[in-house]
């Protein structure tokens, strides 16, 4: 995996234990600041992925236009 993605992965997971503690609590602006840092790295994080797929993701999107082009893929 590339290293940015790697990172972004960090990072959001951090957010998101940022984001879990704050809506545990009462104090509503640090909850909306964990949100804001939160959807900030889920941003980052789902760039890196299409950025820099991983080869089971790949081989994933090569198979489902295979079939989609021979008509065995369902439509949903």
């Amino acid at each position: 995996m590339h290293a940015e993605r790697i990172n972004a992965n960090r990072k959001y997971q951090a957010a998101l234990r940022v984001w879990r503690a704050a809506s545990m609590g009462s104090d509503l602006a640090a909850w909306q600041a964990a949100d804001n840092a939160m959807e900030l790295a889920r941003n980052a994080l789902v760039a890196a992925q299409i950025k820099w797929p991983t080869k089971a993701e790949v081989a994933h999107d090569w198979r489902e236009a295979y079939r989609a082009n021979r008509g065995l893929r369902v439509n949903k």
